[in-house]
């Protein structure tokens, strides 16, 4: 399994409902924070366009999932 990280705006959900996945928001952030832990998608504030977006994690088994998700964001 490896796990994949996109913006939530950059995957239309509806084409992508079979796989598995877990949209992460600001406020998951915060959560995070409030209970003193570090969570969500911290490691990648640094990159651009992540910071502060909502996110979605997928969790790819296989190569066909895989070709699915990039075939969604290559549009």
């Amino acid at each position: 399994m490896q796990g994949i990280w996109v913006r939530r705006d950059s995957v239309r959900l509806d084409r992508l409902k079979h796989l598995d996945w877990r949209l992460k928001t600001e406020l998951d952030q915060h959560r995070a924070t409030t209970d003193g832990v570090v969570g969500r998608n911290s490691n990648l504030e640094s990159v651009d366009g992540f910071a502060g977006d909502a996110l979605i994690y997928f969790r790819v088994k296989d190569p066909a999932e895989f070709s699915t998700i990039m075939g969604e964001l290559l549009g």
